[in-house]
């Protein structure tokens, strides 16, 4: 009963924040914080349950996004940090579970984020370049999926971008083309806004 009763307060709290307006509202954030207590206290309580790995992963998620916001850019590096930790256990425990290839591609995605704001290009390449194989290899299963492609047409984008801003003009050529070959084929049906 007290787990459930948790478990209840912990997707209030996580609902409230997205009501308060999520990464976007200072007020929101301590909802997030609540939820993330209570769904790190579930998750504790029961290591093995994917499902709470999963939300825990989610509000870490959410977190680096406030903090990049609000310029907190060293801050923004810890939190994808614990969801990619998260996620991997996830994966370990079901290697061909989608939702979880997915948020642990993110989880990379917004790790690269971080390392290019910190000036660490380099880094941040590597780690498009992981969240990237994630990504092909979800689109490649599907060829369907709107979002799998978005996500593979946003990754070659950022990382064109970065092989630009390094003077790497012919990668840069080869992943700025398939991206606009990806949105050209997605025709605005998703938005490639997020890592």
């Amino acid at each position: 009963h007290d787990e459930a009763n948790v478990q209840g307060l912990a997707s209030a709290e996580l609902s409230s924040y997205l009501r308060a307006g999520g990464p976007q509202s200072d007020d929101a954030l301590p909802h997030l914080q609540r939820a993330l207590e209570m769904f790190q206290a579930l998750s504790d309580a029961r290591p093995s349950d994917l499902d709470r790995m999963q939300r825990v992963a989610l509000c870490h998620r959410y977190l680096v996004t406030f903090s990049l916001r609000i310029r907190r850019d060293e801050d923004a590096i810890a939190p994808p940090r614990l969801a990619a930790a998260t996620d991997a256990r996830r994966l370990a425990a079901d290697p061909h579970d989608a939702a979880a290839k997915l948020d642990y591609s993110t989880d990379l995605g917004q790790m690269a984020v971080c390392a290019t704001r910190l000036g660490r290009a380099r880094e941040a390449l590597d780690l498009y370049l992981q969240s990237l194989s994630y990504r092909r290899e979800l689109w490649a299963s599907d060829r369907a999926n709107v979002l799998a492609r978005d996500r593979v047409m946003y990754t070659v984008k950022e990382f064109g971008a970065l092989q630009v801003d390094l003077g790497e003009w012919s990668g840069a050529r080869t992943h700025l083309l398939e991206a606009v070959e990806h949105a050209s084929a997605l025709r605005g049906r998703m938005t490639g806004s997020a890592p």
